[in-house]
């Protein structure tokens, strides 16, 4: 009788040896993948944060040129309206008549110069 109870205990035991050890082992890789899956995870945020730092410069650098665009159409109009001026003193100087003189000339060409220099100041300034 106490042969069959020290094999049944032996059973027993092994059995539960079996167990812990296929326990311990499926423990194991879980651990394993969870540790893989952070791996995987810590390499996605370090790429998802590199992104949002050259979007964030690529939105400075687009607001630097939209600020530069805009101050260049804000020059347009005044500049126009120089030119306009400039065209007209060229005309009362004499620019339409068949033969313009040379001051005519002049008041053009200076108003070309500065309507040139006006609307590019401001890309100088980048």
């Amino acid at each position: 009788m106490y042969r069959s109870l020290l094999i049944a205990l032996c059973s027993l035991l092994a059995l539960g040896g079996v167990l812990s050890t296929g326990l311990a082992g499926q423990a194991g890789r879980q651990e394993e993948d969870l540790t893989k899956r952070v791996v995987r995870l810590e390499a996605a945020l370090k790429q998802a944060t590199a992104t949002v730092t050259e979007q964030g410069r690529t939105q400075r650098d687009l607001d630097q040129r939209l600020r530069v665009i805009e101050s260049w159409l804000d020059k347009v109009p005044v500049a126009m309206i120089a030119l306009q001026g400039s065209v007209d003193a060229s005309a009362k100087a004499g620019f339409a008549y068949p033969a313009p003189n040379a001051r005519s000339k002049e008041l053009l060409l200076d108003a070309l110069r500065k309507l040139g220099a006006d609307l590019s100041a401001v890309t100088a300034n980048k």
